[in-house]
């Protein structure tokens, strides 16, 4: 008998039984990851399309709003990545929760020092399943916190709206 298959043991240590055990569970661990990470391709085909997303800049200052400028180029500040080009802008007033002593709750007031901005961006956006991505791979979702960066501005905000 062979020095590996001694006593039915592989290399004296390991029986043929616990060496697929080893196997199934490496197999098993790896599968797991790729369906826990999410980024597994799929097997739908992608299209791309023109896509206007929306980003609320809350509670920012109000000389930033006149800094943004229609056709400006937007980045994620965090990761570089090209989310579009500038095709709207809307400043509306930024509420905030505060106390009223008076009537014993909190009630929202308007807080003149500061502003909420809605750009509106554009960009080419392929469909992939349940995901809308930039060339670049970025995601693309509603809910998602973004940092954008432009020419002479950057903030943090939002994704609250994507239309076709």
């Amino acid at each position: 008998m062979s020095k590996i298959f001694k006593d039915k043991k592989l290399f004296g240590k390991l029986n043929i039984i616990d060496l697929l055990i080893i196997i199934l569970v490496i197999v098993v661990a790896i599968i797991a990851y790729a369906f826990l990470k999410g980024d597994t391709p799929s097997l739908t085909t992608s299209t791309q399309n023109e896509y206007n997303f929306t980003i609320q800049i809350q509670k920012s200052e109000k000389n930033i709003f006149d800094k943004i400028n229609i056709g400006d180029k937007i980045y994620d500040n965090e990761n570089n990545s090209y989310l579009g080009e500038v095709v709207s802008k809307e400043k509306n007033e930024y509420r905030e929760l505060v106390d009223d002593y008076k009537n014993n709750k909190k009630v929202y007031a308007t807080n003149d020092k500061y502003i909420n901005i809605n750009i509106t961006v554009k960009n080419n956006l392929q469909d992939k399943g349940n995901n809308l991505v930039t060339n670049e791979e970025y995601k693309v979702k509603v809910g998602k916190q973004v940092a954008i960066r432009g020419n002479n501005y950057a903030g943090k905000g939002y994704i609250i709206l994507i239309e076709r």
